[in-house]
């Protein structure tokens, strides 16, 4: 099967396993009213819906470690067929789950239950995808195959958005309540049977660059200190990515805060959505064709550092047109970072276990740096909102930080500055 053909066919699957994720956070005030309702828990409903949200991202890194470990052992199909069954079979079990109503206590334990399946089975969706596809890309393909698996997160937003808007606009608000909320489940099942078709048709990939690079380093034996290290160079590799994304979705909240009440409170976040991926695909093709993913993703956190403060002074203003510069300088930054982010940091892994290693580091990025961006962000806002830019250009330093730990590797290894 030629690369591009399983690129399409990983990245759809990839698209349709967010799909869940994103169902969650679109549906979740009919699931606060069925799981946590406020006769109940009383305030503590809200707290209660978002706290099992975030509890997945803890999750993340047990799961990163465990799917990892089952790729590396068994393959990366394998894996990635796993995570397809583990996903299915939770969102079918969401969708018959019987409500507080029905059973009690025990319907909102049975949801926390489900929801971290899911999250056990999405931390390893990412990093295996990733690893099988790059084994077989050349250098001219890197960024595209990176850029397609990111924006595959961004499709299943946008169709995720679309599908729950239109069963909104065909039932009443006591049908959502009461039985609508389920519809978009059922439909995930589709999405995930169809994610699982996909994937049992892929071919297996050839001996990994991983496998390959470990038998050429000089030092026969890779300590446990190399996965320690290896794990600390992706944790700071993707923190640029983590970051960017999580300012995008501020400023988007913010936008539509601005556009309420009007055509494009909800058309605008999906157009800027849609925007995303065209410049991520842009720029991959750009990358491919003039430069490579290293000196790209190097050249973009330095962007980061100079350009942090500059783009949140413009932002500070809280005009429209202010707020979608913003989110425009935003956007480029991160297309660049989603389009170089994994294949850097697959390349900073010298480790055996090279996907368990991958996994981790790259969950507890996401874990670390998405749950610390939006504290810090509301923290420094209390003084000055422009200084959120600040938090950027740290970002961008985090990727430097990684290059620094290449001291700590060499010569066992090879620099991430310059794998090719």
């Amino acid at each position: 099967m030629k690369l591009w053909k399983k690129t399409i066919a990983v990245s759809f699957g990839k698209s349709l396993e967010y799909y869940d994720l994103a169902v969650y956070i679109s549906l979740f005030t009919y699931l606060k009213y069925n799981f946590f309702p406020e006769s109940i828990f009383g305030k503590d409903a809200l707290f209660l819906v978002w706290i099992t949200f975030a509890l997945r991202y803890i999750a993340r890194p047990i799961g990163g470690a465990v799917i990892g470990s089952y790729a590396d052992k068994y393959g990366k199909k394998s894996a990635l067929i796993l995570i397809s069954i583990l996903t299915g079979v939770s969102t079918l079990a969401i969708a018959c789950l019987p409500t507080y109503t029905d059973i009690g206590i025990i319907a909102p334990c049975l949801f926390f239950t489900l929801q971290l399946i899911q999250a056990f089975s999405y931390a390893g969706e990412s990093t295996t995808a990733y690893a099988f596809l790059l084994d077989e890309a050349k250098p001219y393909q890197r960024a595209r195959v990176n850029a397609c698996l990111a924006s595959a997160v961004l499709m299943a937003f946008i169709l995720t958005f679309a599908i729950c808007g239109l069963v909104k606009s065909f039932l009443t608000s006591e049908q959502m309540y009461d039985f609508g909320w389920r519809i978009p489940l059922f439909l995930g099942l589709f999405n995930i049977s169809l994610s699982f078709y996909l994937r049992s048709k892929l071919k297996p990939t050839q001996a990994s660059e991983a496998q390959k690079r470990i038998k050429s380093i000089e030092a026969a034996q890779l300590s446990r200190r190399d996965d320690i290290i290896s794990g600390l160079k992706v944790f700071f590799i993707f923190a640029p990515s983590t970051m960017l994304l999580h300012s995008s979705i501020a400023m988007t909240v913010q936008i539509r805060t601005l556009t309420e009440n009007t055509p494009w409170h909800t058309m605008l976040p999906l157009l800027l959505k849609v925007l995303t991926i065209l410049c991520c695909l842009v720029s991959a093709y750009i990358i491919d064709r003039y430069s490579d993913c290293h000196e790209a993703y190097k050249k973009n956190c330095k962007w980061m550092i100079a350009l942090g403060i500059p783009i949140f002074m413009i932002q500070s203003s809280g005009s429209l047109p202010a707020l979608i510069t913003a989110q425009f300088c935003i956007t480029i930054l991160m297309s660049v970072c989603l389009g170089c982010a994994g294949f850097v940091s697959y390349q900073a892994v010298k480790s055996k276990n090279c996907i368990a290693v991958f996994s981790v580091g790259f969950n507890l990025s996401v874990l670390f740096f998405g749950a610390c961006f939006p504290i810090a962000a509301q923290i420094i806002k209390q003084y000055n909102s422009w200084l959120v830019g600040l938090l950027i250009s740290f970002g961008g330093l985090c990727y430097f930080a990684a290059l620094a730990l290449d001291k700590y590797t060499q010569p066992a290894s090879a620099s991430i500055s310059t794998a090719s």
